[in-house]
């Protein structure tokens, strides 16, 4: 039984180790933009879907990057380091990312709670940038 024991403690001092390695010489996932920034992770094909959470998700994003937010959108299906980094497994996902590349909301799925929440969050988004454009 003490054997079982050593055995278990030298496994999981290698799998840290090695999560550790990987975890220090990862590059770090950069954006696109460098400001403040909005990932939207969705199926573009459900964009044209009429009464669907998603295509409203796609549309208010859309909007807000006509506005002027910056946006990043990726494909559930691609290679891009952001979705391991942001944690990105479902989708829709819209994240929030500061200046810091740090993520400072997250919002997954397309409940209308869901939609109403992305929407506000994005109009705070952008009159926060309008108040910073007006103080210059």
């Amino acid at each position: 039984m003490k054997i079982r024991w050593v055995q278990v403690a030298c496994v999981l001092a290698v799998a840290f180790a090695i999560v550790a390695y990987r975890h220090a010489t990862a590059e770090p996932a950069q954006l696109i933009t460098s400001k403040p920034a909005v990932l939207l992770v969705a199926n573009l094909k459900e964009a044209d879907k009429p009464h669907d959470g998603c295509a409203r998700i796609i549309a208010a994003v859309r909007a807000a990057h006509a506005r002027g937010v910056p946006v990043d959108v990726l494909m559930p299906d691609s290679r891009s380091p952001m979705l391991s980094k942001y944690r990105v497994v479902s989708i829709p996902t819209v994240v929030f990312i500061g200046k810091n590349g740090h993520a400072t909301a997250r919002f997954v799925g397309e409940k209308p709670q869901t939609v109403q929440a992305v929407t506000s969050r994005l109009a705070t988004l952008n009159s926060t940038r309008n108040q910073n454009a007006r103080r210059k």
